[in-house]
């Protein structure tokens, strides 16, 4: 983790990246630190993290080390908090788990829990991100991100993260949003785009993904994204919810005296139906642009237009669809 007793100065350290009290012990957080960098951080960036550990340990880091300290800093308070919540609210003794309160302070109410929460949670993932974007931009300085299983994933992903969703879809750059749908994003790119537009040409596209190659590439690829991204977006619409032992069901609030209650229920289908539609005509129109680019760069390569197959040269002739 990138904080330490030692460093902890009544809290300031920690202080810097995430509000809270100079009572706040290291102590006290430090198990849920821990977890939340061996857990999220660790999986992520693999041997970078000894980079990490080094900048932490220098006593005069330079400006670009002070930045990475910060980002990993800020990632894991975030994720710890979000992660150990429920411990920070109870204290274990020998009889057992109590709830922490005292005469001058509360324990908060239910709706502050979730908001609190949910605030941790997506600063935390969106960190992540900012953590990943570091690396790629000063790739020169740390050349062992190459090796990392994110870098390589982001190599071969036609849509390699959040920022780029962002463009076409109002998810903020969240990287909680993203990770929900890349599941939906490879399905698309392996599966329904080869039927749509032909394997040849996604095979070219791939192969020339680098710096050096043809801009005509580089234009396809920027064309075939919101195919992507908008055919990804409908299928996880139409399939978000929480698969439980007791089956799917959807999350949403609903009002009560004090517009705090939490109620899991399925989803009006309707709307839903409605969105997932929007979002496919979406992917369709993206996806004509992108044929007619095909077929005027890359004449062999071009598999069709599902949508021709009823547009026939009917001169002099009785042809009818039936």
């Amino acid at each position: 983790m990138v904080f330490s007793e030692a460093k902890w100065n009544k809290g300031a350290e920690f202080q810097q990246v995430v509000k809270g009290s100079a009572a706040l012990g290291f102590t006290t957080v430090a198990p849920m630190l821990r977890d939340a960098y061996d857990l999220f951080i660790r999986p992520l960036i693999e041997e970078l993290t000894d980079v990490i550990d080094t900048a932490y340990k220098e006593d005069n880091p330079s400006p670009l080390q002070s930045e990475l300290i910060r980002l990993a800093q800020r990632a894991n308070a975030n994720l710890a908090m979000w992660y150990g919540f429920s411990e920070l609210n109870m204290t274990l003794s020998s009889t057992g788990f109590t709830r922490t309160e005292s005469d001058s302070s509360r324990s908060l109410y239910k709706y502050q829990e979730r908001e609190l929460r949910e605030s941790y949670k997506e600063k935390g993932f969106n960190a992540l991100d900012d953590l990943i974007f570091f690396f790629e931009k000063n790739i020169a300085d740390f050349p062992e991100f190459r090796e990392t299983k994110c870098y390589l994933e982001s190599r071969t992903m036609l849509v390699p993260g959040a920022s780029l969703v962002s463009e076409y879809l109002p998810i903020n750059r969240s990287r909680l949003i993203f990770l929900r749908l890349k599941p939906h994003i490879l399905f698309v790119e392996k599966t329904k785009l080869p039927a749509l537009i032909g394997v040849d040409i996604l095979s070219e596209v791939a192969a020339n993904r680098n710096d050096n190659a043809d801009m005509k590439y580089t234009k396809l690829l920027a064309l075939l994204q919101p195919v992507i991204i908008n055919f990804a977006a409908a299928r996880l619409i139409m399939a978000s919810g929480s698969l439980t032992d007791r089956g799917l069901y959807y999350t949403s609030i609903i009002g009560g005296m004090s517009g705090n209650d939490e109620e899991q229920k399925p989803a009006n289908m309707e709307q839903i139906a409605m969105q997932a539609k929007l979002l496919n005509a979406d992917a369709e129109e993206y996806l004509q642009r992108a044929n007619l680019f095909i077929k005027s760069n890359f004449p062999a390569l071009y598999a069709g237009n599902s949508k021709d197959t009823f547009r026939v040269n009917n001169d002099g002739r009785k042809i009818f669809w039936a």
